[in-house]
């Protein structure tokens, strides 16, 4: 089959397989078009670079080119989530076709085809590729530097391209700028004395496409932030007393997306007596996470190896949806599985592909800037924590070693010669990688379900609401936000009994969730019952004294019995908890314009509009500003 024939049928085969992904997934996943964690945070930040806001102003918290490239696709399209998925189909079947061309170029027609094919009906490329993440853009842009690279070996000219390529990489996900300086050994190895009239264009370029963040980001902050400054806290994150090496989270900060993000900040400003700037938190977090090796050099190396096992074990891990458990919407269920001793596909993949490197150590040299990018680039992220999607864009190259250890080990059977070795590493590898020895939970169905059920309770969706809660029930009838989402149903039914029992139940299995004492709070308040509802307002916050949503519910409290002195001093506190709390700024604005402060109303609502310009409330504010 001819070279431009074959991948150009990969071409279409991975584009067909995604987009049959794409449609069944928007038919099916109830979450498609609720994008939740980072996902989400990716979609407002997009809205905020179009239509203005507080998040395109500060500096760079994570790496900017994914959300930049939703937003030219929604200037054009609209802000729906669909069509960006039909963009995120075409380039990963891109990705699918380049894995073809990279085969060609190091191995062979068949190892080619062989990956090519894989990289179609890979689960987790395409799940990935369905995604409002950043992996999609990433692993086409990692496989087209690497291909770039072996090209401008065979020209011998052109060295900036593949270094343009890798910046635009770079400023998609750092972690890249580490193979970036690693290119220098291989380099190295390939021209000797030569390296430099190669190595200076190619890492000129990778600068050049990097510099404008850099200055982007001191223009907005008067701060040196290369690229981003989420690393310190990742680094934290994964090294801490509390570490498990995989839950995304800071101890003692709230769970959620921005509740996290802003209890982090709180911690750190705290523990300095003073407000920090944005690199100088980053930098407190990541003098914590050293302080800990420092203290406990023992318990940080065994779980840095646990981090290393689980980077590299069969298991999924999940970070912001349960893969697993949301693959069984599509046909992905037949192609992802988690059964003991085989977490399919991965458990066998990288064992099948450690046969491949076995097969071909003595051609290491051509191999050499595959190898510096899957080991640096895997180091990257060992050292902070781990999730199935950050080893995504080691997956194309994983398919062509395993393709080519596969079929390596395929001839060496058939010709009863070396077979010995390659059997021995693919079975070893295989028990040893899939025998969960790290003791990753399984998924918690009764969680998933119970989130989809407040999902569709909010949507007014009862019916599906209720059927998800039978099934959270079914799974674990012990866990609490079952409950919770059931007393939510009932308040919308105007059942006030119903929903008491139910939050109660819920407070009975989670007493410090201060959540479920707000909405029990909010119960109470619609009942006029007022007493009891400040109780409970209060009780939330000896649990949470920092929750923003408790303050501003007992703000509204107070600001329908008249006690605006109160009313304010609960808003303004919700609003410095979080800055963009739009509701609390908001009322605290509606609170001055009650105590006749036109100036300070102003102010407020002013505020309110510059977060977000296209809010339900920036729109109500906006008449009354343009007329004062």
């Amino acid at each position: 089959m001819k070279v431009h024939k074959a991948f150009f049928l990969i071409l279409v085969g991975g584009f067909i397989v995604r987009l049959a992904y794409v449609f069944q997934v928007a038919h099916k996943d109830p979450m498609f078009y609720f994008p939740v964690m980072d996902a989400e945070f990716h979609y407002h930040w997009t809205l905020a670079i179009i239509r203005g806001g507080w998040l395109a102003r500060m500096p760079f918290f994570k790496a900017p080119l994914y959300p930049y490239f939703l937003a030219g696709v929604f200037r054009v399209f609209g802000t729906g989530l669909f069509v960006p998925r039909l963009f995120q189909a075409i380039i990963g079947a891109g990705s699918c076709g380049l894995v073809y061309l990279l085969g060609r170029e190091l191995f062979n027609r068949r190892v080619a085809l062989a990956g090519g094919v894989a990289a179609i009906f890979y689960p987790l490329l395409i799940y990935f590729d369905g995604e409002l993440l950043m992996p999609c853009l990433l692993v086409f842009l990692v496989l087209f530097g690497i291909l770039l690279l072996y090209k401008c070996r065979k020209w011998d000219r052109y060295w900036f391209v593949p270094g343009a390529v890798f910046g635009l990489a770079a400023i998609t996900r750092p972690n890249v700028l580490v193979f970036g300086a690693l290119a220098i050994i291989w380099f190295w190895v390939e021209f000797g004395r030569g390296l430099w009239k190669r190595f200076i264009p190619f890492a000129f370029a990778l600068i050049a496409i990097v510099l404008p963040v850099t200055i982007r980001n001191y223009v907005v902050s008067h701060e040196f932030i290369p690229v981003a400054w989420q690393g310190g806290i990742n680094f934290y994150i994964g090294n801490n007393p509390q570490s498990d090496g995989i839950t995304a989270v800071v101890p003692k900060t709230r769970k959620d997306w921005w509740g996290g993000y802003y209890d982090a900040r709180r911690l750190a400003e705290e523990a300095s007596g003073r407000k920090l700037g944005y690199s100088e938190m980053d930098r407190y977090w990541l003098g914590q996470g050293l302080e800990f090796w420092k203290q406990s050099p023992g318990e940080a190396i065994k779980l840095l190896f646990r981090k290393c096992y689980l980077f590299l074990a069969g298991y999924e891990i999940a970070n912001n949806r349960d893969i697993y458990f949301f693959s069984h919407f599509t046909f992905l269920k037949f192609l992802i599985f988690a059964v003991p001793f085989l977490q399919f596909p991965f458990g066998l993949l990288l064992p099948l592909a450690i046969v491949g490197v076995v097969l071909l150590r003595k051609s290491w040299r051509r191999f050499l800037p595959v190898y510096l990018f899957i080991s640096g680039y895997s180091l990257s992220f060992i050292i902070f924590f781990v999730t199935a999607r950050y080893r995504m864009p080691l997956i194309p190259f994983l398919l062509l070693f395993a393709s080519s250890g596969g079929i390596g080990l395929f001839k060496a059977i058939r010709a009863h010669r070396g077979q010995a070795i390659p059997l021995v590493v693919l079975v070893g590898s295989i028990l040893f990688l899939n025998a969960n020895l790290a003791h990753v939970p399984g998924v918690n169905k009764a969680q998933v379900y119970s989130v989809l059920a407040g999902h569709e309770a909010k949507l007014g969706r009862l019916k599906d609401a209720s059927e998800f809660l039978k099934k959270a029930w079914q799974a674990d009838s012990t866990w609490p936000d079952q409950y919770f989402v059931s007393g939510l149903i009932a308040r919308q039914q105007d059942d006030g009994a119903k929903a008491e029992h139910a939050f109660r139940t819920a407070l009975f299995y989670d007493s410090s969730r201060a959540d479920f004492w707000v909405y029990l709070g909010d119960l109470k308040a619609g009942q006029k019952q007022l007493d009891s509802a400040r109780s409970f307002y209060e009780k939330a916050l000896d649990l949470d004294p920092y929750s923003a949503f408790a303050h501003c519910h007992l703000g509204n409290l107070y600001y329908e019995q008249g006690e605006l002195t109160q009313a304010l001093h609960s808003y303004i506190t919700a609003s410095e908890l979080i800055p963009d709390y739009l509701v609390a700024i908001y009322n605290v604005g509606l609170v001055y314009f009650r105590m006749g402060d036109t100036a300070r109303t102003r102010a407020a609502w002013e505020q309110v509009v510059r977060i977000d310009p296209s809010n339900t409330l920036s729109r109500r504010v906006s008449h009354w500003l343009q007329n004062r």
